[in-house]
């Protein structure tokens, strides 16, 4: 008479591990537990054996070639509080407990009660702080720029005013100094004038041109000016 094969079956005392298959009521040794409330069925207890998640850190690796992206990804899947200060700590462990002793180290303070779901809240709230802070920075770059951006401004005024008082002499309204100066580069580089008789004449041209706007901002005669210039 054949033997019919006892088939095990899942009950509430017992877990089953996704990757090996392999069924038991000694959970608490062979299963890792964390605290997300998605395996509240089985505990709190992770669906994967200690076994079977410690060589699926081996194939991660192989794949991604790279610890902190394997721990990671690891999180990701069963929902696990993901710290990179916390995987660093494990860079130098036996690669075949990594996954395990990085669990471990989560059932302690402070990260008790984590999900991957505080990983995310951390992560954008540490965004957002590099955010502000950036933004904080490029503004004081700016402020600065701009304190730079006036003192050449400044330093390009005073140096105009020098040279309109080197030609006109002394003349104590600044505006009046800078209109002078204007216009006289720009009557010297229009006509080429070189001599001394022709930067006399450009000098009287200006002078008659700052009297003609002036009478024209307070609205008196004009004609006398236009005359002058125009002779």
């Amino acid at each position: 008479m054949a033997r019919t094969k006892t088939i095990k079956k899942i009950t509430k005392k017992t877990i089953m591990c996704v990757k090996c298959g392999m069924i038991t009521d000694s959970y608490e040794k062979q299963f890792p537990k964390t605290n997300s409330s998605l395996y509240a069925g089985y505990e709190g207890y992770l669906p994967i054996c200690k076994t079977c998640l410690n060589k699926l850190y081996s194939e991660y690796l192989d794949i991604y070639q790279d610890h902190f992206m394997v721990l990671r990804r690891i999180c990701q899947l069963f929902d696990i509080y993901y710290n990179e200060s916390l995987a660093k700590s494990l860079m130098n462990s036996d690669m075949r407990t990594i996954p395990t002793r990085y669990i471990s180290k989560l059932n302690l303070n402070p990260h008790i009660g984590k999900t991957y779901h505080d990983t995310i809240l951390e992560e954008e709230k540490a965004k957002k702080v590099q955010e502000i802070t950036e933004q904080s920075l490029r503004q004081q770059e700016n402020r600065e720029d701009a304190e730079i951006n006036t003192e050449e401004i400044d330093e390009t005024v005073e140096k105009q005013l020098a040279d309109a008082r080197k030609i006109f002499g002394s003349i104590t309204n600044e505006n009046d100094a800078l209109f002078l100066k204007n216009e006289y580069d720009d009557w010297k580089f229009r006509t080429g004038a070189k001599s001394k008789a022709e930067e006399e004449i450009i000098k009287n041209i200006c002078y008659n041109s700052l009297s003609l706007k002036k009478a024209r901002e307070s609205g008196s005669s004009t004609k006398a000016i236009e005359e002058t210039l125009l002779n």
